[in-house]
């Protein structure tokens, strides 16, 4: 495989809104441009290295993608109980009776 071709590496990150998400791509493009470095010099085990480092960047960066992911799930489960609660009490109010299976359904998910 010929390395002295491949710029990859060299792709500067998109612009982050955090400080965090900053120094993370700081550090991918680090250890990318080092892992290019390994693959064409001499320097044993650089590549492989940076190879490592780059997996345990890509990891961190998914663990917080899957953080957001939980924190927005979360205002949605937060939105959907807060209109099933208004809903039941324009229900009462209006003098009627919550349906049978919708109480049992908020039973369910309150357990």
């Amino acid at each position: 495989m010929d390395h002295s071709k491949d710029t990859s590496c060299l792709e500067v990150p998109k612009p982050s809104a955090s400080r965090t998400e900053c120094l993370m791509d700081g550090a991918t493009l680090a250890c990318g441009l080092l892992k290019h470095v390994g693959s064409i010099s001499s320097v044993p085990v650089l590549s492989e290295a940076t190879g490592i480092a780059l997996q345990m960047l890509k990891l961190a960066q998914d663990v917080r993608g899957n953080r957001d992911a939980l924190i927005s799930l979360r205002e949605d489960a937060y939105n959907l109980i807060n209109a099933t609660e208004i809903e039941c009490r324009n229900i009462e109010k209006s003098g009627g009776e919550i349906p049978d299976r919708l109480n049992l359904h908020i039973c369910h998910l309150l357990r």
